[in-house]
């Protein structure tokens, strides 16, 4: 799937999930998992909590970051997004805690009631979308911690 095609399919799929005068900021795809995995091989996130144990390996995601909430999509088999959200999380509930600059972008979010928190990761490919994600969660969660 083209740039172009991926994110016109997250928008659409997450448009319907939103709320009247809801509006999506940031469309992307990463490998996503809990925060202490450095993903590779992440420990389960507890179940019961905003992830519901969802995460428990990472997995290649879709991100619909909106001016109200983050939800998750799971890539489905052919690259497509996932009709029903993998996780739907407030953006009150969210933080952003670290952002590193290497081949791969890892972004880790700290996520209120969750341990490990939430860590993206996003290749070369797919650093615009990882910097955007970076701006928009900065206006809400403060500074991010450069590593």
């Amino acid at each position: 799937m083209n740039e172009a095609g991926f994110r016109k399919r997250v928008i659409q799929t997450a448009t319907p999930l939103l709320a009247p005068g809801e509006r999506i900021l940031v469309a992307a795809r990463s490998t996503v998992g809990s925060g202490g995995s450095q993903l590779a091989g992440a420990a389960a996130v507890a179940v019961g909590g905003a992830l519901g144990g969802l995460l428990a390996k990472p997995k290649a995601q879709f991100i619909a970051l909106t001016d109200q909430r983050l939800i998750l999509l799971d890539r489905q088999f052919g690259g497509r997004p996932a009709a029903t959200p993998s996780a739907d999380i407030p953006r009150s509930a969210i933080t952003l805690s670290k952002v590193s600059f290497f081949v791969v972008t890892r972004i880790t979010l700290a996520v209120e009631g969750e341990p490990k928190g939430l860590s993206f990761g996003f290749p070369l490919i797919d650093r615009k979308d990882a910097k955007a994600l970076i701006a928009e969660l900065s206006t809400t969660a403060g500074q991010p911690q450069s590593a």
